[in-house]
């Protein structure tokens, strides 16, 4: 659709070139393996591949210096015959890259989705906000594999071959896992889904949240709080009257820490225009003393104070499986009272 305030990138086909590099973290030889048996999955779901100089290999956290990795995602970019970008996994030095990158060039050349999620939404925060361009918290390469059985997993291409102005709906997943098997002596196993997944909301009533979609990891998007890279300004005036919908997951952050970053957050006017926020399964340890601040304590009391909409333990973040979110798109959160949620995305 012409008038769309966001640019979406072509839709995948049989065909499209993806191209791997590791702007964060790369792929230490012990998970050769694992990456082959992810990158054979997606040959043999008739996608060709290009891989980056910058992959293979990981020191101190990072696939190389930072300027090689930069150079590495920009040169895939720059490419017209590569249609997407998918990084091996996350990471944590992602924003040393930022001010390497050229996010003026990235919008006037052909646009890509770049997916993944963790220290990756350290770009894809960034590169919505700065080009306009929709790009995409998912599932990992790392995480394609043939054994994944849940539906998000299977599926969470499926959204990068919409056609601009259609519509795709995920419902939340059965089971969820919080501790997955090894990429190296269990290489070819999918995700110990063994918990239930139940989607939650404050006062336990039903809960719709519309509008623009935008968001990623706490722990690393807490660094780009009154930067360039986590200027809201320009994003929500291309919301308009669709407003904005935060979503969040958090890896390793303690409550208190949780607590510091929404108010950072909310002295830096993120929230102001926000229709509602969905918030992921956290990862971090989990407090059982009950003297001590809990996560859950910590949301809600700050929301229901904001007297914002609240969705959380949502399928997003590092307890898989994934939603496949599109950054800019057209959202809609729901969860009922009984847990099930669903995710309708409009490309538009």
């Amino acid at each position: 659709m012409a008038n769309s305030p966001l640019i979406y990138p072509e839709a995948l086909k049989k065909n499209s070139k993806i191209g791997i590099t590791g702007p964060s973290g790369g792929v230490h030889e012990r998970f050769t393996e694992r990456y082959n048996l992810a990158l054979n999955h997606l040959i043999d779901q008739g996608y060709e591949i290009v891989e980056g100089s910058c992959l293979k290999g990981e020191f101190k956290h990072v696939s190389g210096p930072k300027h090689k990795r930069a150079e590495d995602f920009m040169n895939l970019w720059m490419r017209d015959d590569i249609d997407a970008i998918i990084p091996p996994w996350g990471g944590e030095l992602l924003i040393e890259i930022l001010p390497l990158l050229d996010f003026q060039k990235m919008k006037e050349a052909k646009p890509k989705w770049v997916m993944g999620y963790s220290d990756i939404s350290t770009l894809l925060f960034p590169l919505t906000l700065l080009t306009g361009i929709v790009s995409v918290h998912g599932t990992n390469l790392l995480e394609m594999i043939p054994a994944q059985t849940d539906d998000l997993t299977k599926n969470c291409l499926l959204a990068l071959t919409k056609e601009q102005g259609s519509s795709i709906t995920q419902k939340s997943s059965k089971f969820f896992q919080t501790k997955g098997p090894s990429f190296t002596n269990e290489f070819e196993k999918g995700f110990n889904t063994i918990e239930q997944t139940l989607w939650k909301t404050i006062d336990n009533t039903p809960c719709i949240i519309k509008g623009r979609v935008i968001g990623g990891c706490f722990d690393t998007l807490t660094h780009l709080i009154g930067t360039p890279y986590g200027n809201l300004d320009g994003f929500k005036k291309l919301a308009g009257s669709d407003g904005v919908i935060f979503y969040f997951e958090n890896v390793e952050s303690s409550p208190a820490s949780i607590a510091r970053i929404l108010w950072s957050m909310k002295f830096a006017g993120w929230f102001e225009g926000v229709n509602g926020v969905v918030l992921g399964r956290s990862a971090a340890e989990v407090v059982t003393n009950e003297n001590n601040l809990n996560y859950v304590e910590v949301i809600i009391e700050f929301f229901k104070e904001l007297n914002l909409p609240l969705i959380y333990d949502a399928d997003i973040g590092h307890q898989q499986p994934n939603l496949t979110i599109l950054n800019g798109s057209l959202a809609e959160f729901s969860a009922d009272e009984m847990g099930k949620g669903l995710l309708i995305t409009h490309l538009v």
